[in-house]
């Protein structure tokens, strides 16, 4: 299990980050040069692997509308969300300032949006988003190029955070190598519960009580476990199916260790292996 780092954000608020300031300092740090080489005066951050990596901000509230405004200068870096993500926003990521938009009938975050870039002097700014995302929807998408439409010039600029965490730190690196611990954990669990007349279900529980009981967390989809006609699918499909005495499973999982993720895929025979899987081992 891997220990929260407590530290102090710039305003003096405790909070609890799964890396240290300075490492986070230098992640922004970077990324307000690559705006800087590509002209740009702000990035707006869709992307919660992005909101995660720049600040330690970790939620699942980016399926609504939550935006980060980071400027190429020094200014503190804003944050823009819903209420229920406050105190998440608050203890645990080093966004200096937070706004909070409510949830109501008339709500409209773009137009919050707006007037915050407004508020940093960016009027007539050229800025950076986050397009290739799931953070930003098409109807947020519209809305947002509708409020900023004649206030500032959009770039798509989805490439800049993710281009620098293709290469990981040491720090991060600690927590892939956890994952995949967890991951080597998960197959062994699963493959002892493999067994004629068990429901495919019952091994995919095995495998995600083993991560979470070693201090993982949840993955971000699956355990993917297929058995017999299912075995060569390669998605998920409803409803647990029963082994039979010679059988094929295929288990694909990502284990998660403070969100960094190892996947494998592994093929399991039930029963005296055909001479066909023998083959292809």
């Amino acid at each position: 299990m891997m220990a929260e780092i407590e530290t102090t954000a710039a305003d003096g608020r405790p909070v609890r980050l799964r890396f240290t300031a300075a490492e986070h300092a230098e992640r922004l740090a970077r990324t307000r040069q690559l705006l800087i080489a590509r002209g740009l005066d702000a990035l707006l951050v869709f992307a919660q692997e992005s909101h995660y990596w720049l600040t330690g901000f970790d939620t699942s509230g980016y399926v609504f509308f939550q935006v980060g405004v980071i400027t190429a200068d020094a200014r503190p870096t804003v944050l823009l969300t819903r209420r229920p993500d406050l105190a998440q926003a608050r203890d645990a990521s080093l966004y200096d300032d937070i706004r909070i938009w409510l949830n109501a009938e008339d709500a409209d975050p773009a137009a919050d949006l707006r007037d915050i870039l407004i508020e940093l002097g960016l009027r007539g700014a050229r800025v950076g988003i986050e397009y290739a995302t799931y953070g930003l929807t098409a109807a947020n998408h519209r809305a947002v190029e509708a409020a900023l439409g004649g206030v500032v010039t959009l770039a798509d600029a989805s490439d800049i955070v993710r281009s620098q965490r293709l290469v990981k730190s040491p720090a991060e690196l600690a927590y892939v190598r956890e994952a995949a611990r967890l991951a080597d954990l998960a197959i062994e669990a699963m493959v002892g519960k493999a067994a004629a007349g068990q429901l495919d279900s019952v091994v995919t529980a095995a495998g995600v009580a083993a991560m979470l009981s070693a201090g993982g967390d949840m993955p971000a989809t699956g355990p993917l476990v297929n058995s017999g006609p299912r075995a060569i699918y390669g998605r998920g499909i409803g409803g647990p199916r029963r082994l039979d005495a010679t059988d094929q499973m295929m288990i694909e999982l990502g284990a998660s260790c403070c969100r960094y993720h190892v996947c494998t895929e592994e093929t399991v025979a039930i029963g005296p292996p055909r001479p066909r899987q023998l083959q292809s081992a």
